[in-house]
Order: structure tokens, then sequence, then C-alpha cells
């Protein structure tokens, strides 16, 4: 689904983000240009394991600058964008992800009981982390801490633009858009991380936005914005591969079995156009009228720059940059103890653990950094990502890596068989040629003509 990474709670730290100044190129203005200070792709990553090259064989590629021994942290940054995929098993912070509030108030959600159990003495064993709602009201954003909601309500911020500030129809729209995607068997985590891009680049925006720009927001509602502005909230986003969602999606079965005919994948494809096009509607009511929304292509088809073409790109762009995020729920060791001691604690813990779901879930989501999600992938990888409490990752090193040699990670589930891996890469537009796949491949080509002989002489 997306590129493998893990939450470890064993590495802490902060995170390491490489940032440029860069001006709005209106420069017409009375006032100057306002400055843009953001995660960067163009900006060059300070870590002196790691170095991120251009134009090479397989495109952007991540190259060890010295030796490095297993366990080495080779490159650490915070995330552009992040999603919560699964909130109905467990409740965690709109912004960093991190689960929040009491764990008698995460075993009651799990569990879906009407009050939390009774199964702590002290409100202390019971805390886990604050719990602190949006400041908007009707808004049901929750976050881990003052901070995160101020960080997510700040200039640049993604929460900033999705939250409905207290407008019924805001929120009836965002429900709409949230519950058309999650019907649709593909694409519904990538549909909601574009989203989450789109709502990137309205921040930006606002943050650089030029005095032609505000004047028409606030002055002339009428008017359209300046698409240079634009174009620069939109280009930490560019250098990254965006093919278009709907010319790449394959159908769920040939994944599992590839031999769909191309008629059915054209047919297949076709349809998922229009998937997007109805989730690009619904998301355009959704985020109601923001000035940027207004502004022209810089193609100059005359068109919004968020047009089908560019919502296409922005969901293939989630589709394959996106890495996995799992955060261990702080439950865990709480049900252990209670399941070890089952029957001594009575009915109401019996009853509890009847209702909890086995394994208890994780907090599930999907982040796209500006460096790591440009990592290529091998099947026998020598790197992996972490995350850590501050909502940022780390590159780690999983063996000995010479000093030139390219570090990679796995997109997918390496232990799958060739022809499954394969398969899966499928959406990504390249066939994997790694030392572990050509030996099996090569293996295969050198067995099968014995297993046929063999099937022939027995009769099979």
């Amino acid at each position: 689904m997306f590129r493998g990474a893990r939450w470890n709670t064993r590495n802490k730290g902060g995170s390491t983000d490489a940032s440029r100044v860069r001006t709005c190129p209106n420069t017409a203005s009375s006032t100057g240009a306002r400055l843009l200070t953001s995660l960067c792709l163009f900006s060059k990553p300070m870590s002196r394991h790691l170095r991120f090259i251009e134009d090479t064989p397989r495109g952007r590629a991540g190259q060890a600058r010295t030796a490095a021994d297993a366990g080495t942290i080779l490159f650490a940054e915070g995330p552009l964008v992040s999603l919560h995929v699964n909130p109905e098993d467990v409740r965690a912070c709109t912004h960093c992800l991190r689960p929040i509030g009491r764990i008698s108030l995460q075993l009651q959600h799990a569990a879906q009981l009407q009050r939390p159990p009774d199964i702590f003495t002290s409100d202390e064993d019971d805390f886990m982390s604050e719990e602190v709602p949006c400041r908007a009201n009707g808004c049901e954003a929750r976050f881990c801490s003052a901070a995160c909601e101020e960080l997510a309500h700040s200039i640049g911020g993604t929460h900033s633009v999705l939250c409905c500030r207290g407008s019924a129809s805001r929120k009836a729209a965002r429900h709409r858009f949230d519950a058309y995607i999650r019907e649709q068997e593909k694409g519904f985590y990538f549909f909601a991380l574009a989203e989450r891009i789109v709502a990137n680049i309205l921040a930006r925006y606002d943050q650089i936005r030029c005095d032609t720009c505000r004047d028409s927001r606030f002055h002339r509602p009428d008017a359209r914005p300046c698409s240079a502005c634009v174009s620069v909230a939109r280009a930490p986003w560019r250098p990254f591969c965006q093919p278009s969602w709907y010319e790449i999606v394959l159908p769920l079965a040939s994944v599992d079995a590839p031999t769909t005919r191309v008629d059915e994948v054209i047919t297949f494809r076709a349809s998922m156009r229009d998937v997007a096009a109805r989730a690009l509607e619904l998301l355009r009511a959704a985020l109601g009228d923001h000035p940027a929304l207004r502004a022209t292509s810089p193609e100059g088809s005359g068109s919004s720059w968020l047009d089908l073409a560019c919502w296409g790109r922005l969901v293939g762009l989630a589709r394959q940059n996106a890495l996995e995020v799992v955060i261990e729920n702080p439950a865990h060791p709480v049900v252990s103890v209670l399941r070890a001691s089952r029957g001594a604690g009575g009915e109401a813990y019996d009853a509890l653990l009847r209702a909890l779901p086995t394994p208890l879930p994780n907090v599930e989501g999907a982040a796209i950094f500006a460096h790591l999600s440009c990592l290529n992938h091998s099947c026998s990888p020598n790197a992996e990502v972490q995350y850590d409490e501050t909502h940022g990752a780390r590159l780690i090193a999983l063996c000995s890596i010479a000093r030139g040699d390219e570090v990679t990670i796995s997109y997918i589930d390496e232990a799958q068989p060739v022809a499954r891996r394969h398969a899966a890469l499928s959406e990504y537009s390249f066939s994997c040629d790694c030392p572990t796949c050509e030996g099996e491949l090569a293996w295969r080509q050198r067995l099968r003509p014995r297993v046929a002989k063999r099937q022939k002489g027995t009769g099979v």
C-alpha cells in the first residue's frame, strides 16, 4: 500500500529540517516581497552520511557520503504532510499522529464501549497525553498538546486550511468528501493525502501572497490572484514523480494475479478518472472560496490550476511517494497484563477483553517527506525509515554501507515471491532489477526446464 516504515520508540530526538528562504516572485508591490521559509526539495539536506544526487539512471537517488555501520542514523527530517488512516480504531493527534488522551479512553474507543473501563487506581496511571480540541467550534480535530494545535493553525499549517472554522456548510462538505473517498476500494488513502497536499499549497500561498493577492482576497473578491504566488507555493512539490493516478492505477485482480486483459485495464482506468473528477468536485466544495483556487494554470489554459489533470497528478504523487507510518498503541502493555491475569480481575475485566479486537490496533498513517520519499527501491534494501516521537523520521542503516553506495529502502513486503513483488511494484511504473530479483529470476529460468521434464516423466 505505502512504502514501508515503522515507528520506533527507542529512537528519540528531533528532526533535521532542511530549509531555505525563498522570495515571492511578484516584487513590484510597494511593500516588497514576502518571504517563504519552507521545507523544500531545492535545499541541500544537512547530513554527513547522506547526499542526494540528480539525473542518475534511476532518477533522483540517495548516496552514502561516508561508510556507515548497521544502526547508523543516516538522515532525519519532518514530513511535508501526514495522514491518520484509521481514526475509527485509534484516537490520535491530527497533526503529529501521536496517540492522545487517557489509556482508558483508547480502550473504550477500540472496544466500542459506552463508557471508559474502570481499571486504573489513579489518574496518573491512566494518563497518556493531553487531548486538546481544535479552537474552532464544530471542528472534530484533536491534538496531543497546545503546541501541536498551535502548529496546525499557524501560517503554513495544513489544518489552517482544512478546518471548518465553525462553518456548518464547510463541515458538511468535508464529510461528503470523506464519505465518498472511503467508498472507493482503490485510492482512499491517496485521495486523502492529495487533499493535504492541496491544503499545504494553499497554506503556503497564505504565507507568501503578495499585495496584489491580498487585494484580491480582501477588496476584490471576484478578482484572480496572481499565478506567480501560487507557483511558488507549489514549488516544493514539483520535483516529485507525478504520474496521473487514473492512468497508472490497476484493478486489484491484476496485482493478485496479473492476467487482466488490456481492455479491462482501460475500462477500469476510465472509471477511476470519473471517480477522481467527482472527488475533486467535492474537495473544491469542502475548501470553500479560498482565493488561491481562483488562480489560473501557469500553462496558460485560462482554467484553474487545480483542474482534473493537476488533481490526478497530485493523487499519483501521493500514491508513489507516501511512506507508511505505524505507531504502537500505548495501551498494549495494559492489555497484555489483563490477558495474562484473565479471570483474576472479575467479569468486568473479562468483558473488556472479549470486546477488544485482537490484536489491539496501532495508529496507522502515511506521510510524504521532501527527501526520504525520493529514495529508490530495492528488494534487498540497505536502510529503513523509522519514526520518533517528534513527528519526524530517521533513515537507519540495516547493514554496513560503503562510501558511494546508493541508499535504498523497500516500497513493498520484500519477503513475497518475485512475481508478487513485481506485481505490487507495477503501479510505480518500473521493474525492479535489484540483485535479489535478478537472482530469483535466474533460478526460475534454470529450474523451469527440469521441473517440466520431471512432470513429463511422471505423467503429471
